[in-house]
């Protein structure tokens, strides 16, 4: 069965605000066998085989009745590290910037290939270094490194408190890199919930270029999510509790990028990182570099 007839089978068990949450989620799900066994892809709702291609070898394994996938969590890592038994194409390969602090919540690098100041916020909250110490730190390091461009990789940031926000925004805003080809950020079908508002935010006040593949969400959305225990059946189901309006006539699927730059299976496994690449090689024919960039449209 082709992978798109399956992510179709797949989307009605998916609760998104967009498609891009059937992407998200695609991978997780269909190495579940009682999922695969509801969605009439295998017979035994207790295991399936699979079989895979890694370095040119045929490898078939059998997926046990493991129950939730730690990948449903939020946190980068526990989408993207490798685990014991794991056929992982990336093996051998160079580890890219954006998979090699997958456990730290927020973090940043000089990229001397691009003159690029490389910051990563993988979840939406303060953990330690609050983030006014930790930006004003990031920004303070591509001043005196002479950076050209800021890049905010989210790709890995499924959300968190949408309070935090306001001094990322509020930073970025200030400097100098609040300009049309200086500002970049990275969005990807993991981009969700507070980092939704964080991008929305963004979009409205600052001068992004938005990299990558859309955002898993949009302007105006439901959120704040909260369990609820079904009283016979005893189900636990998660149920959003707000309506988040940024704009009431905004009515986008999602926040669409400017230079797309979706990962590929060979980026992937021979460690390319083809948003940072459209990055080093973009060019701005809007303007020369003297000029100051222009507002963005926003509904």
């Amino acid at each position: 069965m082709p992978i798109e007839v399956a992510e179709d089978r797949l989307a009605a068990l998916v609760g998104r605000d967009n498609d891009m949450g059937v992407l998200m989620y695609a991978p997780t799900l269909l190495v579940m066998p009682e999922v695969l066994r509801a969605l009439g892809l295998s017979a035994d709702p207790e295991g399936a085989g699979l079989t895979v291609e890694a370095r040119g070898s045929l490898r078939t394994v059998r997926l046990g009745n493991a129950g939730p996938f730690p990948a449903l969590s939020s946190s980068a890592d526990s989408w993207w590290e490798p685990r014991d038994g794991w056929a992982d194409l990336r093996e051998g390969a160079a580890v890219p910037p954006w998979l090699s602090h997958l456990a730290e919540t927020y973090w940043f690098s000089y990229l001397s290939e691009g003159e690029i100041l490389y910051c990563q916020l993988n979840e939406i909250h303060e953990r330690g270094e609050s983030l006014d110490a930790f930006l004003a730190r990031a920004l303070g390091v591509a001043d005196s490194r002479g950076a050209r461009r800021f890049v905010l990789d989210l790709r890995h940031n499924g959300g968190g408190d949408g309070d935090c926000n306001r001094p990322i925004v509020r930073a970025l805003l200030r400097s100098r890199f609040d300009e049309r080809g200086r500002l970049f950020v990275i969005t990807s079908r993991r981009t969700f919930s507070a980092a939704q508002m964080l991008i929305s935010d963004l979009e409205r006040w600052t001068f992004p270029i938005f990299v990558g593949e859309p955002s898993a969400s949009r302007w105006n959305h439901y959120g704040d999510s909260e369990l609820l225990v079904l009283p016979n059946h005893r189900i636990t189901v998660r149920v959003s509790t707000l309506w988040w309006q940024w704009d009431p006539h905004d009515t986008r699927q999602w926040i669409e990028v400017e230079l797309p730059a979706p990962l590929t299976v060979d980026a992937y496994r021979t460690g390319h990182d083809p948003a940072l690449e459209a990055i080093a090689a973009f060019q701005d024919m809007t303007r020369s570099p003297e000029q100051p960039g222009v507002p963005r449209f926003v509904p």
